[in-house]
């Protein structure tokens, strides 16, 4: 598995000599045993070896790659047991997790993108992340989450934003959603100025409606993310800071429903992120 998805090799040339060198998978590492010459007729063994783990996802793990793969595997199924199955503590679950997160941040912006295009329909919204439960118990940071589908692609973005200020929905909408598309929305004041940067707008007005009478316009899909997202990113523990993280978690568990494909993907990502030396 290791192998074939690129996050470990099986050839490497010697750090020294530069000619190949051997893989020793008893001793993981890469070997050189070539002769080579010291001075006039005087030769000796190179003997130059290094950890077949370096530059990888495994470098600075001090699991065995085994654990972690199983760790990998159950986070990306949502196995929310696992840190028990496995036997780690406690620190070494935060930290696996939060490197797992950060091979899904990278997917997420290597992804990065316009959505949409000419004649293409996107649905945006705008939602906060985060709440007491029954208003009672320790306020947890919240956030606020800008989102947008294409309908006829699937393609997803959540940005978190600081505000839901024109300037601030206006500037992610610049970046992330094609000139041509027709966006819908609700009736947002911030969302007023669309039609004057290059899109075709339209709206339906939620106090009245769920789908605007005469358009036919609703934004029942991005709706359906959110719901689908806000079970994904953890309600206690969380941080401010790590939002962008839980955001690219929840695109990459929503964008790859299989769970064989979605393993797939995500070690994938995690040789291209730590590409081994």
């Amino acid at each position: 598995m290791c192998f074939h998805h690129g996050l470990l090799r099986r050839e490497r040339a010697c750090g020294r000599c530069g000619q190949p060198a051997h893989l020793d998978m008893k001793q993981k590492r890469f070997r050189c045993d070539r002769s080579v010459a010291v001075r006039k007729q005087k030769r000796r063994r190179c003997a130059w070896s290094a950890s077949m783990f370096v530059g990888s996802f495994f470098e600075q793990s001090r699991l065995d790659v085994e654990t972690l793969l199983i760790f990998v595997i159950f986070f990306v199924r949502e196995r929310f047991t696992y840190r028990h199955e496995l036997g780690v503590s406690s620190a070494t679950f935060t930290n696996w997790s939060s490197f797992c997160r950060e091979v899904m941040v990278h997917w997420a912006l290597d992804r990065q993108g316009m959505i949409g295009g000419q004649g293409k329909i996107v649905e945006i919204d705008e939602s906060k992340f985060g709440r007491r439960k029954y208003n009672v118990g320790r306020v947890i940071d919240r956030q606020w989450v800008f989102g947008g589908i294409c309908r006829e692609t699937r393609d997803l973005f959540l940005v978190p934003v600081e505000d839901r200020t024109s300037d601030t929905l206006l500037a992610v909408i610049k970046e992330r959603i094609a000139p041509g598309s027709i966006i819908i929305s609700d009736c947002w004041k911030a969302y007023n100025c669309l039609s004057d940067e290059g899109f075709e707008h339209l709206t339906v007005n939620h106090s009245y409606h769920f789908v605007d009478p005469d358009t036919q316009g609703h934004t029942n899909t991005i709706e359906r993310q959110w719901r689908k997202a806000k079970r994904k990113v953890p309600l206690c523990g969380r941080r401010k800071k790590h939002f962008a993280g839980y955001l690219a978690r929840c695109m990459f568990l929503m964008h790859y429903q299989d769970l064989n494909v979605r393993l797939h993907h995500f070690l994938c990502a995690a040789a291209s992120l730590y590409p081994p030396a």
